[in-house]
Parts: structure tokens; C-alpha cells; sequence
């Protein structure tokens, strides 16, 4: 005997599909983004910490000085912003109206379209980044590394909220 209320899952409509491709190709490319600007964090607070050193730290540098891109963390980066962005669009896609009912008991209604709700929260984490993380970076070895980081993050969310709302927003209006 057939359950007639059983779901199946391996079948999705228009919406669906389009959310999960593209917060998957979006999120890769944010994730990219975030990857790119934390290699440049990376090296050039090493590069600070070597300038401080004088002598020495020229001969660290030339031999333990991070890559300007490390390769294998972009890729990885990559890969897993594709996939926790199928996730992510899964998620959009099923439980939109239910993202958008907390919205506006928790903000009253300030991220009340599909850019704002995918944006906010990276702003949101750039700035708990400045105030825990920035702190500890500019006491460590200045701040430049830090904008460098926030700058990404915002860029990465922002490309990733304005592609979703180009590409599938007309299902979210």
C-alpha cells in the first residue's frame, strides 16, 4: 500500500532548482572572495611581523612567508561555498515564508526583501569581527589585516545577496 502524504524529495520544481544552482554558484564565488581577502590578511600580517624584526625578519620572510593566494585554500573554499550554498538555496527555497515570518517578529520587518535577508548577517558578522577579532589583530600586529578581512566578508555578501536577488528574486517578491 502506497503512502499518498509521503514527500518525494527527488523532485523539485522551477524555484527549487534555481535557488539551489544559483546560491550554490553565488555562494562559491562570495566564498572565493572571502578566501582571497583572508590569503592577503594573512600575508600581510606576516610581513608585519617580519618588517618588525629587522634583519631577521627579512631571512623569516624570504623563508616562511606565507603565499599572497594560497591555491588549495581557494579551492577548498570554493567547493564547500557550493556546497553549503545548495544548502543554503535549499533552505530559501523550502522555508522562505518561514525565514520571513521570523524576520519580522525578531527585526520588525527591516530585512523584509531577499537582498536584505541574505546581506544583513554578513554585516552583522563584520562587525562582531571588528569588535572581538580587529582588536586582537591590531594589538598583535596592526589593523590592516582586519579591513582587509571585514572588506571581503561585505563584498563577498554583498555579490552573493545582489546575485540571488538578480537571478531568483522574482520568486521572492
Amino acid at each position: 500500500m502506497e503512502n499518498k502524504n509521503k514527500m518525494d524529495y527527488s523532485k523539485f520544481d522551477e524555484k527549487t532548482k534555481n535557488t539551489i544552482k544559483y546560491s550554490a554558484i553565488w555562494n562559491a564565488v562570495a566564498m572565493a572572495i572571502t578566501s582571497i581577502a583572508s590569503s592577503l590578511a594573512v600575508y600581510y600580517f606576516a610581513s608585519d611581523i617580519y618588517n618588525r624584526m629587522g634583519i631577521y625578519g627579512n631571512a623569516f620572510a624570504r623563508a616562511y612567508a606565507p603565499q599572497l593566494i594560497n591555491f588549495g585554500s581557494l579551492i577548498s573554499s570554493i567547493i564547500w561555498g557550493a556546497i553549503w550554498g545548495a544548502v543554503a538555496g535549499y533552505i530559501i527555497a523550502k522555508f522562505y515564508p518561514v525565514l520571513m515570518d521570523w524576520q519580522k517578529k525578531i527585526t520588525g520587518n527591516r530585512l523584509n526583501t531577499l537582498f536584505k535577508l541574505l546581506f544583513w548577517p554578513y554585516m552583522v558578522v563584520a562587525l562582531i569581527y571588528l569588535l572581538t577579532a580587529g582588536g586582537f589583530s591590531y594589538i598583535y600586529g596592526g589593523f590592516t589585516g582586519s579591513i582587509i578581512v571585514i572588506i571581503g566578508d561585505l563584498v563577498a555578501g554583498f555579490v552573493y545577496a545582489k546575485m540571488m536577488e538578480k537571478n531568483v528574486g522574482k520568486y521572492y517578491q
